[in-house]
């Protein structure tokens, strides 16, 4: 059954990939490695977070990142690096300048997450007071529309949240709390994805890049959970697969069956611009590409919807939204 689920998801990713207009103009057929930067969240100095028991997020971060780059690097056709290997202060800014001057493809964030103040409780551990919340748990994903690649970072953290659901994973919906510090737009309620434009990290990123909370750790339970070796190689290997099924989703990609439509779309409210976007027409058959992916597979899927008078693309929570005048452009590209 999880294989089942895999290929159903690795085709509607590849379709969002598709969409994205990155699999025919850039990495159709690509052989080359795939460059993964990993940045660990914070630094000794400005060390994040305070989990239950008094340990610093930092340390967190460094330990599952480790776990992460080895896991990476033991598979064919990935390359992972630690942006920040001397474990020296690093500005937000410089983390994804170094990603990029070091030719990395993508950039992922590690990072371990808290609550709002107003959610904590005090209790005593080892003889001294500490403050924790066990109300919520999980991982959570985030992505910045302001990122250099919107749609193919959303993509991204699509495939890891659906790989980490693959191993029993789940998220944590608390970032979307009505509360002051919270309320955070969710692009995929399922996936725990969030949509966080203003995260330096992310934004200032010219390459797809998430940021990854990998789980509570105020929280009692879950912070002896992520400190397991084996919680630490699941996420590894969840990152993992995900990062395959990015890397072998172009494989099948053939340039001349597809002709992209580059035109500015609005995503959540923020309008993507045409090098980071546009639907695809399949040259073949002139249908919108949510209806037609190579040799018309007969996808069905609850997130992909077309009327006669308006093309709705739904990305599991993102609405975008083509007017019947667009739709008919579509068309006419091909006539």
């Amino acid at each position: 059954m999880a294989n089942v689920l895999r290929a159903g998801s690795c085709l509607l990713a590849a379709i969002l990939l598709l969409l994205a207009g990155l699999s025919v103009s850039v990495l159709a057929g690509r052989q080359k490695t795939l460059k993964v930067a990993i940045d660990v969240g914070h630094t000794k100095k400005r060390p994040g977070a305070t989990s239950a028991r008094g340990r610093s997020e930092y340390y967190f971060n460094r330990d599952l990142a480790k776990t992460l780059l080895e896991t990476l690097n033991a598979r064919d056709g990935i390359q992972a690096f630690l942006v920040n290997p001397s474990e020296t202060e690093i500005t937000l800014e410089k983390r994804p300048r170094s990603a990029e001057s070091k030719g990395a493809d993508l950039l992922l964030s590690i990072h371990h997450d808290s609550v709002q103040p107003g959610y904590l409780q005090s209790w005593y551990h080892n003889g001294k007071k500490k403050h924790y919340c066990d109300r919520f748990s999980g991982h959570s994903l985030f992505v910045s529309l302001r990122n250099g690649a919107p749609w193919t970072s959303y993509i991204l953290a699509y495939l890891i949240g659906d790989s980490l659901e693959l191993h029993q994973l789940r998220p944590t919906l608390h970032h979307a709390e009505k509360v002051e510090g919270e309320n955070r737009e969710l692009l995929n309620t399922e996936l725990g994805i969030y949509r966080f434009d203003n995260l330096v990290v992310l934004h200032k990123a010219t390459i797809p890049a998430v940021l990854l909370e990998c789980g509570v750790i105020v929280n009692r339970q879950e912070e002896q959970t992520v400190s397991n070796a084996h919680f630490k190689t699941t996420i590894a290997t969840s990152i993992a697969d995900a990062l395959a099924d990015f890397k072998n989703l172009y494989a099948d990609a053939k340039k001349e069956d597809y002709v992209l439509y580059r035109a500015p779309i609005e995503l959540s409210g923020t309008i993507i611009q045409p090098k980071d976007s546009g639907p695809a027409l399949c040259a073949r058959t002139r249908v919108c590409l949510p209806l037609c992916f190579q040799k018309n597979s007969g996808l069905r899927s609850k997130a992909l919807s077309l009327s006669n008078e308006n093309l709705t693309v739904l990305y599991q929570g993102v609405l975008d939204y083509y007017g019947a005048g667009s739709y008919q452009l579509l068309h006419e590209q091909q006539k």
